[in-house]
């Protein structure tokens, strides 16, 4: 292929040493370009003196030599960034420099007689051609000799002090201000703030008196607000909680049995609550009633709910009234006349059909209609308007228009799940409110309908002891294409999974939690982190003392537990919901303390960048430090220190203070450590797979003059294997298309495109770019991204291949650098790297390829014409979780079951003997002429499964390597064997791999893609 001729590099001249740079050397602010080294030595100089006044005392030729003098001695000292010390004495020698040539232009002028200087050695010649005055006191001529005087040592002196003085001003400064004395230094390392330093002993007692009289007014203003705000908490608390009391008691009374002791303790659990909490709250409007209290000498508790949980309460005690009234006792009705005759007129035929009809009476018109309603609306594809017209066409009456309008009847089972999430407008303080579903609800929903997801919670509560733990995932779906989004339709949906789940890849066991617009999120108070803490806060409200679930088989309810919480989502979700700052911070890592951005930590001791492939080097942060940064932020009340603040410390005031992390309800189950960065969108989707492919195909370009067709014509070589990922997805060549590829950007395509096009490129760059050797590196990195691409893959078949994921991911950045140089790399590539200890903390490797399917039925629902509708979130969340509790799948998945036709036998078989096509095992498909990997690294074809009593065997056909000398890593040659075939049980086919690509060659090998 002809190479392309390069272009010509674009330089800059910075603005500091006039020294011209690629951009990538430094950084541009509009117009004004500084590299690394002067950018770094300015800001020391700024940091350790306080201003800049001294170097621009130097004039800009001067500053100029200065700059450039650093990079001569950063060069002549081979360090790897420049110090204080180095920086500080360069300047005293500008300084000194400067002052003596100031120095040079002062005299030292005395009239003396000719004689004086030509004895201290001076020509007569040149002494005569000075200035000459007769001077009358000594009757002669006397001649002024203009000398020249430099005193180095005392210039150097005077310029030391000057600059020593600034250094103690600007150290006590930063002291002042409560950074505490780690700001001692320029290198200092960006921690925490420390508290003001204490007052030492020398302080007058009169000063002390009036500082502490001070405090106390201070304390006591703050007082009175916070027992105001109690006091009206407490005020507005009294009345629901006694009305409901009395409510419950009172309906509690008419019941004159016992109790079932589900409802007993439950009833017993909510009065209890209803006591203490009345209780507490008229205690806290006595106490209130104190003078002391209303001067603020001392402060009220807060009570230990707020008023989200007062309603929350309220809609616990309306379920508990709901079960009481079922088990009132049914007065009896009168008996109208002739009511015998008609009954013995009806017969035996009247009481099958009353047993057989619902309770309230027989079935009605009406009935059959909502009946034939809801079964059309099983099918997913189609919408509640699309139903109602099928419902129309097939009835004779033409009835059916508008057949379960109502929400309450077109979702019998969603609806009263539903929940309301009272929150605050942000500009008018207004309520707002958010809609989620109730976890205990949908779960039993959920296991009523689908007989898979009630033997799975079954098996997990058996393993765990009814100890669960929770997957909270969250995320910002966009309707319409991926490349052309339409973001007014933006919205948030949260699904929830157990960990303990056996199987976690099927769409149709994630439930859906919560939907809400984007835009609606943007006026809320406290955003996004606002509205995942109120979600939680019910889940707890909930599930605080366990919950209970009824799996049918059993006979009896069990009681399950839910030990914490896994925040598991991409870093922008992360930052939304919890309140650090993210990928655009300077402090970019939610989990590291001493993790900065790219070329951010040159200056800083202790800290490194996002390049850093040393993880080890990162202090680890954890609630009390995220505690302590939100006391920090809670006490500055000035708003642009605050602003400082939060881009030192990484956080947000407004989301942290909002968002889960500090409700101290969720201390149990929410931490640091169960956020979970998600490596889909970490590699897949928008990630680091995408930038990778998108460096790589302008080197193609640049260095092999590769285009777009010929990538397509690799491609096409290839074909699709049988019930592969990449058999659902379009044909390979069709990947290769200007819409999906940029110059100058990442690959655009979605995730399950993105992992096979990975694959085709480094098939590609094995068998085609081995001859050029200015590809050489970015085929590394590429090559390199591929084996962490494969281990994560063999990580959720079995955890313990986690161990190697490290290092790869450590040869990958190393080999990006090499290829593309650090400063390209995102800060993806740092949290990345926290999935070894996320996996190693919970035993599992979790990912979001699945929601990522799931998030296809909200597309759809998007696109309808109803989205604009102020109750689009509600009716879309109504719409997702009745789609998915109608999803049922058979618990037969998860064991041996023959699918399709049956297979013609080769040989003569059995009448019990049968042989079928396809099997399923464990909720994966594997049918005829697919190739596959067992757990024993042994590669084999399948030609058919045999069903014989209650056994299941496959019949293989084995195939051997013919290139392992080689070692590729991603295209592999193969020979088939043409022994009698291979006979093995199709439990065998657990944690199996199967390629994705293969491609036939006329000496009967094949090559294969995995």
């Amino acid at each position: 292929m002809a190479s392309v001729e390069a272009e010509p590099q674009v330089t800059y001249r910075c603005s500091l040493c006039n020294l011209t740079y690629a951009v990538d050397a430094g950084r541009l602010h509009g117009q004004k370009f500084q590299c690394t080294p002067c950018a770094s030595a300015d800001r020391l100089i700024r940091r350790g003196l306080g201003s800049k006044d001294e170097l621009q005392s130097l004039s800009s030729q001067e500053q100029e030599q200065f700059f450039q003098k650093l990079h001569k001695e950063k060069e002549d000292m081979k360090e790897s960034r420049i110090q204080w010390r180095t920086v500080r004495a360069a300047l005293l020698t500008s300084l000194c420099t400067r002052q003596m040539t100031e120095n040079s232009a002062s005299v030292d002028a005395k009239f003396l007689p000719l004689d004086v200087w030509v004895q201290q050695g001076w020509p007569e010649k040149t002494v005569r051609n000075c200035p000459k005055e007769y001077n009358e006191q000594y009757q002669c001529d006397t001649y002024q000799v203009p000398i020249k005087s430099m005193t180095w040592k005392q210039t150097y002196q005077a310029c030391e002090e000057r600059i020593l003085r600034q250094e103690r001003e600007a150290t006590a400064k930063r002291t002042a201000k409560g950074r505490g004395s780690a700001a001692a230094e320029p290198e200092l390392a960006l921690d925490l703030p420390a508290a003001e330093p204490r007052q030492n002993g020398t302080a007058s007692a009169a000063a002390a008196e009036k500082k502490a009289a001070k405090a106390e007014a201070v304390q006591e203003k703050k007082n009175i607000t916070s027992n105001q705000k109690v006091q009206l908490l407490a005020a507005k608390a009294v009345a629901p909680l006694s009305l409901d009391l009395q409510a419950v008691t009172k309906l509690r009374a008419r019941v004159p049995e016992d109790l079932p002791e589900a409802v007993q303790a439950i009833y017993d659990q909510t009065v209890e609550k209803l006591q203490r909490w009345l209780h507490g709250a008229k205690g806290l409007l006595k106490d209130w009633e104190e003078e002391a209290a209303q001067e603020g000498k001392h402060a009220l508790t807060p009570p230990a709910f707020d008023m989200a949980d007062v309603k929350c309460l309220h809609k616990t005690v309306g379920e508990v009234m709901a079960n009481l009234r079922t088990l009132l006792p049914v007065p009896k009705a009168k008996a109208k006349a002739g009511s015998k005759r008609k009954q013995a007129e009806v017969g035996e035929a009247a009481a099958v059909e009353g047993a057989a009809a619902p309770p309230g009476g027989r079935l009605r018109a009406d009935d059959s209609l909502l009946e034939q309603y809801r079964s059309v609306r099983q099918i997913g594809s189609l919408t509640a308007a699309e139903c109602r017209q099928v419902v129309q066409l097939v009835r004779e009456d033409d009835r059916g228009g508008r057949t379960s309008v109502r929400p309450r009847t077109k979702h019998p089972i969603a609806f009263p799940l539903l929940r309301e999430l009272p929150l605050r407008d942000a500009d008018t303080g207004c309520v707002v409110t958010a809609w989620s579903m109730s976890l205990p609800g949908l779960v039993q929903a959920k296991i009523d309908a689908c007989p898979l997801y009630r033997l799975l919670m079954q098996r997990a509560l058996q393993r765990n002891g009814n100890h669960l733990t929770l997957i909270f995932y969250q995320d910002e779906v966009s309707g319409g294409n991926i490349l052309s989004p339409n973001h007014s339709r933006k919205s948030n949906l949260t699904y929830v999974m157990w960990l303990e789940f056996e199987v976690m890849f099927v769409e149709d066991l994630w439930l859906t939690m919560g939907v809400m617009r984007s835009r609606q999120i943007g006026q809320v108070e406290g955003g996004m982190a606002a509205l995942t803490r109120a979600m939680l806060l019910q889940i707890r409200s909930e599930t605080e003392n366990g919950f209970v679930v009824d799996l049918g088989s059993s006979g009896e309810p069990v009681l399950c537990f839910i030990d914490s919480v896994i925040l598991l989502m991409d870093h922008e979700a992360i930052r939304a919901c919890t309140g650090t700052k993210g990928a655009s911070g300077l402090k970019c890592c939610i989990k590291c303390l001493n993790c900065l951005s790219v070329n951010k930590a040159d200056a800083v001791h202790d800290h490194y960048d996002i390049t850093c492939t040393a993880i080890e080097k990162f202090w680890p942060a954890s609630n009390g430090s995220v505690r302590a940064a939100a006391d920090r932020l809670r006490e500055e009340e000035r708003k642009g220190k605050k602003q400082e603040l939060e881009k030192l410390l990484g956080w947000n005031a407004a989301g942290l203070l909002a968002g889960p992390l500090m409700a101290p309800a969720l201390d149990s189950w929410v931490s640091v450590e169960t956020v979970h960065f998600d490596t889909m969108h970490a590699y897949f989707s928008n990630g680091i797979i995408g930038q990778e492919l998108g460096c790589w195909w302008g080197h193609v370009q640049e260095h092999a003059g590769v285009t777009l067709a010929q990538l397509a014509t690799y491609a096409a070589m290839w074909s699709r294997c049988p019930n592969s990922p990449a058999a659902k997805q379009v044909a390979p060549q069709f990947f290769f298309d200007e819409k999906l590829w940029r110059d100058d950007g990442d690959f655009r395509g979605e995730c399950a495109a993105t992992a096979l096009v990975l694959l085709l490129c480094v098939g590609f760059s094995e068998e085609m770019l081995a001859e050029y050797e200015a590809m050489q590196a970015a085929v590394r990195s590429l090559t390199a991204l591929y084996g962490v691409i494969s281990v994560l893959a063999d990580a959720k078949r079995n955890p313990s291949a986690a161990s190697t994921l490290l290092a790869k991911q450590q040869r990958h950045m190393k080999c990006f650098a090499e290829a593309y140089t650090d400063t390209c790399m995102r800060p993806k590539f740092h949290y990345a790297l926290h999935t070894t200890a996320q996996i190693a903390k919970f035993g599992r490797h979790v990912d979001c390829f699945p929601c990522e399917r799931k998030n296809k039925a909200y597309k759809a629902r998007a696109a309808s014409n109803w989205s604009n509708s102020p109750a689009f979130s509600k009716g879309v969340l109504l719409d997702l979780v009745t789609q998915d509790l109608n999803n049922a799948l058979p618990m037969e998945k998860m064991f041996l079951r023959l699918l399709g036709s049956q297979a013609p036998s080769p040989v003569p078989a059995p009448s019990h003997v049968t042989d079928w096509l396809e099997v399923e095992y464990k909720c994966v498909t594997y049918s005829r002429k697919q190739v596959v990997r067992l757990a024993d690294g042994s590669t084999y074809c399948i030609q058919f499964f045999r069903w014989q009593g209650n056994k299941v065997d496959m019949h293989l056909q084995q195939l051997v390597p013919t290139n392992a000398s080689r070692k590729p890593a991603a295209v592999t040659t193969w020979k088939y064997v043409t022994d009698a075939p291979v006979v093995a049980n199709a439990q065998c086919l657990d944690k199996s791999v199967s390629p994705q690509y293969f491609r036939s060659h006329d000496d009967g090998t094949v090559c294969m893609l995995w």
